[in-house]
């Protein structure tokens, strides 16, 4: 079922929408999914401002950990990590 929907102009990343795409949804959000476009800080930033316990997507199969990050282990660099375990 897709509860909200939005078209990004070309000089846009799809991520910029998650914010607003989020905003639309009326009913309580458990997890987040969306393709690869959307991997990255902003969208992760996006889900936890409304709630820590949301699931987001597993970033692409490209992803590596951002070893600078301050906040580790982040939801995402445990999606990343276990990769490697399994």
């Amino acid at each position: 079922m897709i509860v909200a929907a939005t078209l990004t102009e070309n000089d846009k990343g799809d991520y910029s929408q998650v914010e607003p795409l989020l905003s639309m949804v009326e009913e309580e959000i458990g997890s987040v999914t969306a393709d690869g476009a959307y991997d990255g800080p902003p969208t992760y930033e996006a889900v936890a401002a409304i709630s820590s316990d949301i699931a987001v997507i597993p970033p692409r199969i490209s992803a590596v950990l951002n070893y600078a990050a301050e906040d580790l282990p982040s939801q995402r660099e445990r999606h990343i990590a276990s990769r490697w375990s399994a």
